[in-house]
Order: structure tokens, then C-alpha cells, then sequence
């Protein structure tokens, strides 16, 4: 099992919602059409999030566009609020 097996099945023990187990089941590897834009929205930030020095998985093909972003305006949008997470993370 990997990260996402295990955090689904945790999620369930603490009856977290389906739509929610989906997307952390789905998250690293979202199929062609998931049907929960959920699953694309949290592929995309886990990808754009990878700590620093570590490369980041790439995003799958279609996340973007099935959220209504193409290529370059989806990656900037996500970096940025990564970005401004980091620095009120370091604020504190």
C-alpha cells in the first residue's frame, strides 16, 4: 500500500466524507476523469508543494484544463498560493 491507501483508510475510520476518501485515495495518480474536481485540485497543490530541494511529481495531464486553467495560468496560480503559505508559515 502507499500514502494514499492508508490515508483513505484512515479517513474512513474518522468517517471523513466519500467525496474526501476519493480524493485522498486518487490524489498522486487522478485518472483521465475523476469526476470530483477535488481530486484535480488536490493532485495540483501536492505536486506544486514538494518541500524545497525535492522535485516535484508532475501534474497530471488534464488536471489543469479540467479546472478551467490552461498550463501556465493553473502552475503560476497554485505556486503563489504556495508561496504565500510558506512565507505566514515562516512569519510564525
Amino acid at each position: 500500500f502507499d500514502h494514499c491507501e492508508l490515508g483513505s483508510d484512515i479517513a474512513a475510520d474518522w468517517r471523513f466524507p466519500e467525496d474526501i476518501r476519493t480524493a485522498i485515495r486518487l490524489h498522486a495518480n487522478p485518472p483521465d476523469n475523476p469526476g470530483l474536481k477535488l481530486v484535480d485540485v488536490i493532485h495540483a497543490a501536492w505536486a506544486l508543494s514538494a518541500p524545497d530541494g525535492d522535485t516535484p511529481p508532475a501534474i497530471a495531464p488534464g488536471v489543469f484544463a479540467r479546472l478551467g486553467l490552461d498550463q501556465t495560468e493553473g502552475s503560476a496560480a497554485l505556486e503563489g498560493a504556495i508561496e504565500a503559505a510558506r512565507e505566514s508559515q515562516n512569519a510564525l
